[in-house]
């Protein structure tokens, strides 16, 4: 059913012992399918999981219905029990996983779609008691996914050590600034230039949304990772591996542990 379903692999790393979820993104074979998934923009009102119950404002959180249908919708599968998701799938893998192997992490990634779904499925396995914690996502060229509550959630699971996200953007890639109106982006952010005619590429730039910064510092964040200053004539979507290769000696220097650790990015 991969041209109708969410596709997703688990690889076990026995050297770091991690176990790693990745999650494809738009790919040839389903390309109908995934440009649905990826222009439903319309949200899907969910309710809030039960150990953030009491923790944020709110007791519903709002999903781009594409990104969430395509993870939490029954699955094909006529065999499946009736009612089954893939997100119930990738968790009963996953629990199996970590008790066979437990002292291994979870660790979650993928591109673009890939992307998106990894950072919601990471959300919510954040949120699962029988997993191991911290839940890490690493992801490249995510389109954004969740609305404020979801925003307020993610950065509560952050503070609490039950997840870390890391997104890589390219600078000026579109896709990762969309949809823009009453939708952000959780977890820090690594974005990265490449060499121009007459330029070279910066330093990365590491940054974070504080939840409890003043409104000046939210626009500003925000007016930095919005669609109109990463609107351009190029195509910065696919060219992310190029651009790792370029900052790789700069990103070398960053250590995600203690990214969490600096009270001056995340503000806890």
């Amino acid at each position: 059913h991969q041209k109708k379903e969410c596709v997703y692999g688990i690889v076990r790393d026995s050297t770091n012992k991690r176990l790693t979820l990745c999650f494809r993104g738009t790919n040839k074979l389903s390309l109908v399918k995934n440009w649905l998934s990826n222009v439903s923009i319309l949200k899907e009102k969910v309710e809030i999981p039960d150990m953030l119950k009491g923790k944020v404002s709110e007791d519903n959180l709002n999903f781009h219905s594409g990104f969430y249908n395509y993870l939490f919708k029954e699955t094909e599968d006529e065999s499946d029990e009736k009612g089954t998701t893939k997100y119930d799938q990738i968790l009963e893998d996953l629990k199996e996983l970590t008790v066979k192997y437990p002292d291994h992490k979870v660790y979650v990634t993928g591109h673009s779609l890939g992307a998106a779904l990894s950072g919601l499925c990471s959300f919510f396995l954040a949120c699962e008691p029988d997993l191991p914690k911290p839940i890490s996502c690493i992801n490249f060229a995510s389109p954004r996914f969740g609305g404020e509550i979801y925003y307020e959630s993610s950065q509560y699971l952050e503070k609490t050590k039950q997840l870390r996200m890391l997104r890589s953007v390219n600078d000026n890639d579109s896709i990762a600034s969309v949809p823009s109106v009453g939708y952000y982006h959780g977890g820090i952010s690594c974005t990265m230039e490449k060499n121009g005619w007459f330029f070279k590429a910066g330093k990365p730039s590491i940054e974070y949304r504080k939840m409890g910064s003043r409104w000046w510092s939210k626009l500003s964040y925000d007016l930095s990772q919005s669609a109109w200053t990463s609107l351009n004539i190029g195509y910065d979507h696919g060219d992310y591996i190029s651009r790792i290769k370029l900052h790789k000696e700069e990103l070398e220097k960053y250590n995600f542990n203690k990214l969490y650790t600096d009270e001056d990015l995340t503000g806890f």
